[in-house]
């Protein structure tokens, strides 16, 4: 009986050790620490691999989940474009909706905002040229 306790919890403790690795924890400094410019190498330098990449054009976007002291259960989505950061979001996992992005500076004239880029993760559609195409071929 007690070889079958001992087993039973040596069982649970690597499962749990196994379970604990799958979640990220992050300090805010590590989140500081990222700035506009940074390359894809140095941001995983920082934070490691994402845990999910999307891309869109010619905006590219890793997405992180985990755990970020003081804030708790959190995601990061760190946004580039060449290679080169462009934006940074951090959130809480669960909140309804990401707060609004910033809108930043390529350094080459003008600002862009987020409205000028296609997000990457909100959603999927045609442009109005694009759907009157598919319609009209739809209808034929």
């Amino acid at each position: 009986m007690k070889k079958i306790h001992v087993s039973a919890i040596l069982i649970l403790l690597v499962v749990m050790s196994s379970c604990a690795g799958l979640i990220l924890n992050f300090k805010n400094s590590q989140l500081m620490s990222i700035q506009k410019g940074m390359t894809q190498q140095e941001v995983k330098a920082i934070l490691g691999k994402p845990n999910y990449r999307r891309f869109d054009g010619a905006m590219e976007e890793w997405e992180y989940r985990g755990y970020l002291s003081k804030a708790g259960h959190s995601v990061i989505c760190v946004n580039f474009i060449d290679n080169r950061v462009v934006g940074l979001d951090s959130f809480r996992d669960g909140a309804p909706t990401a707060p609004p992005a910033p809108s930043f500076s390529l350094g080459i004239g003008g600002t862009v905002t987020a409205s000028d880029i296609a997000p990457a993760c909100d959603y999927r559609a045609m442009r109005n040229d694009e759907f009157a195409r598919f319609l009209n071929d739809v209808k034929s």
